[in-house]
């Protein structure tokens, strides 16, 4: 018979136990979103569900954005419950401070890559825009089937005269059985 315990130490059990609870809260908070909108006994009972598993307010208004920002669970509870779920999710899992905005890293490299970028971009400035340089398909064809038969000349090897293909190849339609 197997052991009914495992060996693991205490700090490995807290571990295990608190990747649980986050791991619980989680799935409840995903399934409420699902179930469509936010009503007040789904809001008590994830604050029962947030003192017994020991989840702090940011972490609950982290969960409750992932869940209000997460596609298929907003396509569920819109299939099921009906359009405008997500109001009540979206105030529930606001910031009380907004994001400040982040600066651009300054590194010691930014100057050269700068440099470098302007540089790049007036010489692509220089060159001709792809439409001018295109080849039509035809003459593509012709001009490489010309640098094959220069390549290979007629008497150093036998050799079929080239075929040139002016045409785009016709699908064809499989009938079904």
């Amino acid at each position: 018979m197997w052991p009914q315990t495992l060996e693991m130490s205490r700090d490995e059990c807290r571990g295990m136990l608190r990747r649980l609870e986050l791991e619980s809260y989680s799935h409840v908070v995903s399934v409420f979103r699902a179930q469509g909108a936010l009503s007040e006994t789904k809001a008590k009972l994830l604050e029962e569900l947030r003192q017994q598993f020991h989840i702090n307010q940011e972490r609950h208004r982290a969960e409750v954005r992932r869940a209000a920002n997460d596609e298929q669970l907003c396509t569920i509870a819109e299939n099921v419950c009906g359009p405008n779920t997500w109001q009540e999710w979206s105030r529930e899992g606001r910031r009380l401070y907004p994001l400040l905005p982040r600066i651009s890293p300054q590194t010691a490299l930014s100057i050269v890559a700068n440099d470098l970028a302007a540089k790049a971009c007036e010489e692509n400035a220089k060159l001709a825009a792809p439409a001018e340089t295109a080849v039509h398909f035809g003459e593509a064809l012709v001009e490489q089937a010309s640098l094959m038969s220069l390549k290979y000349p007629r008497g150093a090897r036998i050799q079929d005269t080239a075929m040139v293909i002016m045409a785009e190849p016709v699908s064809y339609i499989i009938p079904s059985v």
